[in-house]
This record gives C-alpha cells, sequence and structure tokens, in this order.
C-alpha cells in the first residue's frame, strides 16, 4: 500500500506529534507500506507554517513595543534567544518514515493546466482558483503512470469541495478525476479519505500498530538489558536446572553461593510479537530476543564439585577453587519471550515479566 497526503492534513500539527500521526507511521513502517510525499505539498507546507511563525513574531515584537512605553526601563528583546529553529518538513518526515516516495511537478505540462482551468476542471474551481491543487493531482497522476502503480493507494485530503463527491455516508472522486484516471492509464486502485483521523479508525489496528516495531529495539534496549540481567542473577536451582537443561542444579548440587552474569554483547534478533492497547498512554508489550554472549559464573561448595566432577566439568569450561569454594564458568546465550509495559508519552518501562527461555550453551 501507498498513502499520499495532501498540504491540509499537516496544518496546525507541523511536527506530527498527534495521536493519528503516530498510528501512521506505526502502520506504514511495520507493514512496509510507502508514503507518498508532493514536493509541492512540501513547499505549501513549510511556507504556511513560516508566515504564520512569522506572523506570531510580529505579535510578540508588537507586544514588547507596548509593554516598553509601560515600563521605566527599557525591555530587552532578541528574536535569535526564543529557540526558533528552522524548519524542514521533509526530513522531520523521512526521520518516522523508512519508506518515502518523492514526487515533483516539474515535467507537468503548463498548457494542460490552462486547458482545465478554462474548463473549470477539477480541482479547478469557478474563478480559475485551484492551481496548485491541479498541480499536485496532476504529477500524482504522472507518478501513479510513469512507475506503473499496481498498489493499492490511499489519497487522503481534507479538501473535499476540490476532489471529492459525498452521497450520505459514502465519499468518491469527482468525475472529472475518474475521467483522469481512464484517460492516463492508471491501473493502482486509489481510495479517498476526507482525514487522516477517518483512515485510521478504519484500516489501522490501534493494538497491532501502538508502537513502531522497526525501531523499537532502541527504544527498549537498555530497559530489557538490565531487566534481563536482574533476572538471570535471580535464578534458582529450579531455574538453573529448567533453563540450562540438566537436572543436576535441582538434584545434586543444590547449595548455590553465588550466581553472576555479565552481558559481553548485547541484545540480537529482537522482535515485536504483539502489542495491545490498555487504555491512556499505556501499552502492553509482547517481546522475543536473545542475548548474544553471555558471561556465567556460579560458585559452590568445593565438596559438591567434587561429588558432581564428571557431570559439571561437560557444562562448564573454566573452574577455579579457593577456601573451599568452586567457581564454575561458560559462556550463555539465552532466548527470551518477556512481556512488559510502555508508556509512549513518558518512554516509561515497567513491570517486565519472562514468559519463556532458554538457554543455549
Amino acid at each position: 500500500m501507498k498513502i499520499f497526503v495532501d498540504t491540509n492534513i499537516f496544518y496546525n500539527d507541523w511536527f506530527m506529534r498527534n495521536a493519528n500521526f503516530k498510528y501512521l507511521f506505526h502502520f506504514l513502517n511495520n507493514e512496509g507500506h510507502s508514503l507518498i510525499v508532493s514536493d509541492l505539498v512540501i513547499q505549501e507546507s513549510e511556507n504556511i507554517r513560516n508566515r504564520e511563525l512569522s506572523e506570531a513574531l510580529h505579535e510578540i515584537n508588537s507586544g514588547i513595543k507596548k509593554a516598553q512605553k509601560l515600563n521605566s526601563s527599557k525591555l530587552e528583546y532578541y528574536e535569535d534567544d526564543l529557540g526558533v529553529k528552522s524548519y524542514d518538513l521533509l526530513s522531520i518526515i523521512k526521520s518516522r518514515a523508512e519508506n518515502v516516495e518523492e514526487i515533483g511537478y516539474e515535467n507537468i505540462s503548463h498548457s494542460e493546466v490552462v486547458s482545465r482551468a478554462l474548463k473549470n476542471k477539477k480541482p479547478f474551481l469557478d474563478g480559475e482558483k485551484g492551481y496548485r491543487d491541479t498541480l499536485i493531482w496532476l504529477s500524482f497522476i504522472d507518478y501513479l503512470v510513469n512507475k506503473n502503480i499496481n498498489d493499492d493507494v490511499v489519497f487522503i485530503t481534507q479538501n473535499k469541495s476540490d476532489f471529492f463527491r459525498k452521497k450520505k455516508d459514502f465519499i468518491s472522486f469527482h468525475p472529472d478525476l475518474v475521467a483522469d484516471f481512464a484517460e492516463k492509464g492508471v491501473k493502482a486502485k486509489v481510495v479517498p479519505f476526507t482525514s487522516l483521523f477517518d483512515f485510521i479508525n478504519r484500516r489501522v489496528d490501534k493494538d497491532k500498530h501502538a508502537i513502531d516495531h522497526y525501531n523499537s529495539e532502541a527504544v527498549f534496549e537498555e530497559f530489557i538489558e538490565n531487566s534481563s540481567i536482574s533476572f538471570l542473577n535471580e535464578m534458582s536451582n529450579f531455574g538453573l536446572a529448567n533453563y540450562l537443561g540438566d537436572s543436576i542444579f535441582e538434584n545434586k548440587v543444590r547449595d548455590i553461593i553465588a550466581l553472576r552474569v555479565e552481558m559481553l554483547e548485547g541484545v540480537e534478533d529482537a522482535e515485536v510479537i504483539s502489542t495491545r492497547s490498555l487504555g491512556g498512554h499505556d501499552i502492553y508489550v509482547s517481546y522475543s530476543y536473545n542475548l548474544r554472549r553471555m558471561f556465567l559464573e556460579i560458585d559452590i561448595p568445593e565438596i559438591d564439585y567434587a561429588m558432581n566432577k564428571y557431570e559439571l566439568d561437560k557444562i562448564f569450561y573454566d573452574i577455579e577453587i579457593n577456601s573451599g569454594v568452586a567457581t564454575l564458568e561458560c559462556l550463555i546465550r539465552p532466548y527470551f519471550e518477556v512481556s512488559f509495559i510502555y508508556n509512549d508519552k513518558d518512554d516509561e518501562l515497567k513491570n517486565f515479566e519472562v514468559a519463556n527461555l532458554r538457554i543455549r550453551r
């Protein structure tokens, strides 16, 4: 699937922070879909944002001048101190979406645009309004044809009157635009939506896409590593016997003085098994991974080692004996399936629980 979003979808959420954008980017990345980005949409969005920012700064400056007249001492105001930064919408989008396809409009024939304006052919309206919408539409059609797109393509715009017709709750493209599909030989199935909210609620499983699976490891890695080490350090005799696949620590070597693990590398093959929204910003996460190369060290009484030397030497490659204590050492690779709760507002993680663990020596 490919998803196209118009300029009005970005309006008033220039940094794409609301819940609908969150689900959109999670859906795109988790499913391997692409976001179609028009160069003209980018330019138009940046222009509107920068214009509104300029107006806001002008209001601040006017307010300072008014306050100056009401104050006995000089008020200092420096625009650079406000922390205003340059705005690059395409870079922000690419930092959130793994697959972005850009559409240019340089090759669109000016004569075709003029012809549509004279005929009031959508997206043009009476009075020749709709020049930018027409460029966006024709470049979108040109992209579908030249790239021979056969996928489902979602077209999201709040500009209903220029693009769509509505009959009760059913939305369809205006006949002028439907004719473009046939005349230009568009093979894709283009599905219209009048808002990002509508698309998310009709097409996106919010439980499945509560998090971005692709980028989850960077968010969870430290929590996973620390929680896994704590769990392994607290293993009982039964746990050792069960996870190492050897009953000696359950039946014969029952007195473990100390157990220590040290991670030599880190998390590998991390995968989100499932997610579920718990309400608010809490998300239940089921997760699998392994810890590549961990050092396991176990202290037991020297007499227990002496009585079970043959079996223990098959498991541990290095044994040191000091003051009546035998220290057994080996490398392990634990494979975990766990669950925990992630708060995506505060980036907090809690309630780590191990569902399955297998330790490979």
